[in-house]
């Protein structure tokens, strides 16, 4: 199965994808990804038929400028992790320099898109679109897809971030996603 060919079906329907890829790589130099929900809802929902995703487009970038050109109308913020937040008059695009990346910062850890994805909560989330190389890269969140099955991560550091961040209990977090997702999970002995 093609997934990438899925992704970017449903993804193009969106005009905001490719406004925001252009508003990054004008903004960055090197590796792009585009991370979360945005890349898996819309694999979900072309296999699946699920609901749709509302627009919410994450990036990792490797290097970002030092200062922004930005459409009119748009302006520069703060996320809670201090990394960039691009908001426009429709929708907002979350750039983090990959240096940023919440494992690699609690951590201590290299700054790789390796890193980022053996360290996602859930392994669905481990699945990125390199806007360079037009690929998919992510076997873990692939298999998630294919087997309609979320497995948390085991690092305990990890849980914490994601209930204080999310301001819910983790094991609310695993079941309200593969509730979402009409998917099971499983919940690794300890």
């Amino acid at each position: 199965m093609n997934y990438l060919d899925i992704f970017l079906k449903e993804a193009n329907k969106y005009p905001e994808f490719e406004e925001a890829k252009e508003i990054v790589k004008k903004n960055s130099q090197g590796n792009i990804w585009l991370i979360g929900g945005f890349i898996y809802r819309n694999i979900v929902a072309g296999l699946y038929g699920k609901e749709k995703p509302k627009i919410d487009l994450d990036f990792i970038v490797e290097n970002p400028n030092e200062s922004f050109d930005l459409p009119k109308d748009w302006i520069v913020s703060k996320s809670r992790m201090g990394s960039p937040k691009l908001i426009g008059p429709n929708y907002d695009i979350d750039f983090v320099p990959l240096n940023n990346i919440y494992s690699v910062k609690k951590f201590n850890l290299e700054p790789t898109l390796q890193t980022f994805l053996s360290t996602t909560p859930l392994n669905i989330q481990s699945i990125v679109y390199d806007i360079n190389k037009n690929k998919l890269i992510g076997e873990k969140g692939i298999w998630a897809i294919e087997n309609k099955l979320i497995i948390p991560t085991e690092n305990k550091e990890i849980m914490d971030y994601v209930k204080e961040k999310k301001e819910m209990p983790f094991l609310n977090y695993l079941t309200k996603y593969a509730n979402e997702l009409g998917f099971d999970y499983f919940l690794p002995k300890k």
